[in-house]
């Protein structure tokens, strides 16, 4: 799947970026990308806390912790792979809930 086209970077002739209309019309885009953004983040950090604490609550078992959510365990284990969450299957000691996801959060902000 091809990434989506960035309207707000596209080079447009000069007589089409005076246009107040156009002008106005590219700030509300800006506005927009800037706040999907944060609205995903915020759901990225979110959906890490949530795989974190079902890991921590199933022991850091992995098989338990993906029939809870109804998946199977490969996927689950892509899922753990792609958040940085493999200190909470690893049964570290002090890998708790909060250090999980607080790593998974940095490990987002770095991409």
């Amino acid at each position: 799947m091809a990434p989506p086209l960035d309207l707000a970077a596209v080079a447009l002739p000069a007589q089409l970026t005076s246009d107040p209309a156009v002008a106005v019309a590219r700030s509300r885009l800006l506005r927009a990308q800037a706040a999907a953004r944060a609205a995903r983040a915020e759901h990225d950090e979110a959906e890490t806390a949530y795989l974190a604490a079902l890991l921590a609550a199933h022991g850091g078992n992995v098989t338990a912790t993906a029939k809870a959510l109804g998946v199977t365990q490969p996927l689950l284990s892509r899922w753990i792979n792609n958040w940085g969450l493999l200190g909470a299957t690893r049964g570290k000691a002090g890998a708790t809930v909060e250090a999980t996801a607080a790593r998974a959060k940095k490990k987002a902000k770095a991409k």
